[in-house]
């Protein structure tokens, strides 16, 4: 997935609806990690409350997000069962896939049952917001 740097000011007429994920600044706000799904951006930054981005801290030459380019070695080795699953796939009409918010995904085999699942994931995100703002 293509991820960007984009600075958006109150005037600007930039295509956000291109960019499916990236680190996102509207004016003078302090720039956070997010995505799109159809036309609403999602602000990820909730997520840090979560520890989702406390990798993002590491102090590691393998730390992409801190260091510019490919790290010195490989970074993943799959297991056995991922290898299998690359060579095998499971036979299926899915089309689309959306976050649970718990690690695991929703597939849909049309576009109509996806967008359901997105707004099941926003409502997740709406949740966990207003969660953030009650402690």
């Amino acid at each position: 997935m293509q991820s960007s740097w984009i600075n958006i000011d109150q005037d600007s007429d930039f295509p956000i609806e291109n960019i499916p994920f990236g680190i996102f600044s509207i004016g003078d706000e302090s720039p956070r990690p997010a995505t799109r799904i159809g036309d609403t951006v999602i602000d990820l930054s909730v997520l840090s409350d979560f520890g989702y981005f406390d990798d993002l801290d590491i102090e590691s030459p393998y730390n992409t997000y801190r260091h510019n380019g490919l790290p010195p070695g490989p970074i993943n080795n799959p297991g056995k069962l991922s290898i299998l699953a690359a060579l095998y796939p499971e036979n299926n009409n899915y089309l689309y896939f959306a976050a649970k918010g718990d690690g695991s995904h929703r597939f849909a085999e049309t576009y109509d049952e996806h967008k359901k699942n997105a707004k099941l994931y926003r409502d997740y995100l709406d949740q966990l917001e207003k969660d953030r703002e009650n402690k």
